[in-house]
């Protein structure tokens, strides 16, 4: 059976200057990267020793610093892959979060406004190109994160 593990990258710079994410290419905070390094050791405790380890990361730079971090501790490379962003913002991204929260407009009670269904399309083809397996239970997916504060 086949394992996936879904990591968030943890404190970027974007979050303390107070900016939009989103493709804002921001880098880790020195508390995101010590929080890079436990995740990977978190990751080598969970996974068999001679497993067989591929490691796929958005290429934004926050994201790639902490597939570094895991990359170390399984002596592989990762493998940078746009699709693998997370959403943009659009204009709003690195500008400050007030100048989003000004304009936010609440989304309907139903549909997509957000655009969260093309975000799942475009991983949803780069788990099927890259020819993973999504668990079917919930069951299966063990968090190994730590909450934001």
């Amino acid at each position: 059976m086949r394992c996936v593990y879904v990591i968030a990258h943890p404190q970027a710079t974007h979050r303390l200057e107070k900016v939009v994410g989103g493709w804002h290419d921001s880098q880790l905070t020195p508390a995101g990267q010590a929080a890079a390094v436990r995740i990977a050791r978190t990751l080598r405790d969970q996974i068999p020793a001679g497993a067989d380890v591929e490691l796929f990361s958005s290429d934004l730079l926050r994201a790639s610093q902490t597939a570094d971090e895991v990359a170390r501790e399984f002596g592989v490379e990762p493998i940078l892959d746009r699709r693998l962003r997370e959403k943009s913002y659009g204009q709003a991204e690195g500008r400050p979060q007030q100048w989003l929260d000004e304009r936010f407009i609440p989304p309907p009670p139903d549909g997509d406004r957000m655009r969260h269904h093309a975000l799942m399309q475009r991983i949803w083809k780069f788990l099927t190109a890259a020819s993973v397996v999504w668990p079917k239970s919930p069951s299966t997916v063990r968090p190994l994160y730590e909450p934001l504060p």
